[in-house]
């Protein structure tokens, strides 16, 4: 049907499912650390850390998404957490 699919293993390629202050060098705000005020700062400036970027761009080009992943104790592995 002419379909095409795509992967992105985070186990596989070693994504930190963590955002921190390390991903933002250039940050709003130096004294605290607020991820939704950091991301949005460098959506807009075209900085977000590599690793992000790249399952952003793989997430904006989908027209359906499907997690697959193990049940751990009864709920989605850390890394899917939030």
């Amino acid at each position: 049907m002419g379909h095409t699919v795509g992967d992105s293993d985070l186990y596989r390629t070693g994504f930190r499912p963590v955002l921190d202050d390390r991903d933002f060098p250039d940050r709003a705000l130096t004294d605290c650390f607020l991820p939704n005020i950091e991301i949005r700062r460098a959506l807009d400036r075209s900085t977000v850390p590599p690793d992000v970027a790249s399952e952003l761009e793989k997430l904006g080009a989908a027209d359906q998404v499907i997690f697959q992943f193990l049940l751990w104790w009864s709920s989605v592995p850390a890394i899917l957490k939030r």
